[in-house]
């Protein structure tokens, strides 16, 4: 089939593809009541996506015949035709306005005669198309982020393809057909092996091969889990009023570390008890979290987002009670939530006013401990009996206890913390 132009000189089309897939060489021969056959008939007409030059046809046929196209952006000239006295073949030429979409146009063309009718599937490549494997991501880079994400792939080509990738990415679709734009969805989940993920996306079509660079990054996890400051009063105060006065109204703690943390702590009083609870930051600028009355069976709950946390981990958990009056109660207990039960880790005894009371314990997180979405765990008022030895039988109004920083050696631990165990 040869190329003859439409109204220019010839030249060849502008794409980078064999001139066996360009070029076709379709005679309709004249058999008898307008039939239409076509010699080495083509199973698709390809144009390229700035066609410079038109394909022809050498049409016979002994009725008349007219042409159709599905869509406008394909040009066929002419639309119609009479047959010749003496039975030569009459020409149509078959262009197309440029594509200037990143995807293929297709459509047909159809032939019809009163008794005939023969219809070619056409597609016009994608623009900048030159031939093999096109492809581009969405991203760019193919650079995925520690926490999982995902990215697109827009792939074209001219024969079948098949695409190969590494184990931690999930590719939507691994083979696929030519001259078929494909969006491809690339996911990965979190990356938790503890050092950057690398790899290839390899894509096959034909002869050609095409490699795409890929990884995840690692981002190690912080080592707090969740920390609540105390022992800084302008801190406290200053912190308390830009968050709707949370614990002084309501004796709620979103943690202040880390940075977008939704953990929180919050006091629950006991049923055994219809006394009014104040939350208070202490008065005598020491920047303790205090609560006043106390009694037994009142808890500070302390909850962390499941997915703050793992199975396996090692947590430390640090934290220090003490009370400035001797009709709190003496008797406390650190406890955990465990497939729906309290268990106890730790039993605290207040044993003098004014000293502070370390609640240390380092501990496994188990599948049971976050099942609730939830990791829980709290201290709790155990007993009535008070730190100056009484046996009390109601609530005192002054029996404030205070949540203060942690007695070590530095002084430094000014927080009720809960962070990764080395």
């Amino acid at each position: 089939m040869q190329i003859i132009p439409a109204m220019a000189p010839p030249r060849k089309l502008a794409v980078a593809l064999t001139v066996a897939s360009l070029s076709l060489s379709c005679t309709v021969r004249n058999e008898k009541d307008g039939t239409i056959t076509i010699e080495d008939e083509p199973r698709t007409i390809i144009l390229a996506a700035d066609p410079h030059s038109a394909l022809v046809f050498d049409i016979h046929c002994d009725s008349d015949w007219e042409v159709s196209l599905s869509y406008s952006w394909m040009v066929a000239t002419p639309m119609s035709c009479h047959p010749t006295a003496t039975g030569d073949s009459r020409r149509l030429y078959l262009t197309a306005f440029q594509n200037s979409r990143e995807t293929e146009r297709k459509g047909s063309i159809t032939i019809q005669s009163p008794s005939d009718r023969v219809t070619i599937p056409v597609i016009q490549l994608p623009a900048g198309y030159t031939g093999g494997i096109s492809s581009s991501l969405q991203s760019g880079d193919g650079i995925f982020q520690s926490a999982g994400g995902m990215d697109k792939l827009v792939l074209f080509c001219d024969k079948e393809w098949v695409i190969s990738h590494p184990e931690w990415l999930t590719v939507s679709k691994e083979s696929g057909e030519a001259l078929s734009t494909q969006t491809l969805t690339l996911t990965t989940g979190e990356n938790q092996t503890g050092s950057e993920l690398t790899g290839e996306l390899v894509i096959i079509s034909g002869q050609e091969r095409k490699v795409i660079p890929v990884s995840q990054a690692f981002k190690a996890k912080q080592s707090t889990v969740a920390s609540w400051t105390v022992g800084d009063n302008d801190f406290l105060s200053s912190w308390n009023s830009s968050h709707g006065n949370c614990w002084t109204s309501m004796g709620i703690l979103p943690a202040d570390s880390p940075e977008g943390s939704q953990a929180k702590a919050s006091w629950h009083v006991s049923g055994e008890s219809s006394e009014a609870r104040t939350y208070i930051i202490s008065s005598d600028l020491a920047g303790h979290l205090a609560v006043k009355p106390t009694w037994s069976g009142d808890y500070m709950l302390f909850e962390i987002p499941g997915e703050d946390v793992s199975e396996g981990e090692r947590l430390h958990l640090r934290a220090a009670i003490q009370s400035n009056v001797s009709s709190v109660p003496a008797d406390w207990v650190l406890e955990h939530l465990e497939n729906g039960h309290w268990l106890s880790d730790l039993e605290l005894k207040i044993a003098k006013t004014g000293v502070p009371v370390a609640i240390e314990n380092i501990f496994t997180v188990s599948s049971g401990m976050t099942e609730q979405g939830f990791l829980s765990l709290r201290v709790r008022c155990n007993g009535t009996k008070s730190i100056g030895g009484s046996n009390l039988t109601s609530p005192q109004s002054g029996s404030a206890v205070r949540f203060v920083p942690f007695p070590d050696e530095s002084g430094k631990i000014n927080s009720i913390s809960l962070t990764r165990a080395e």
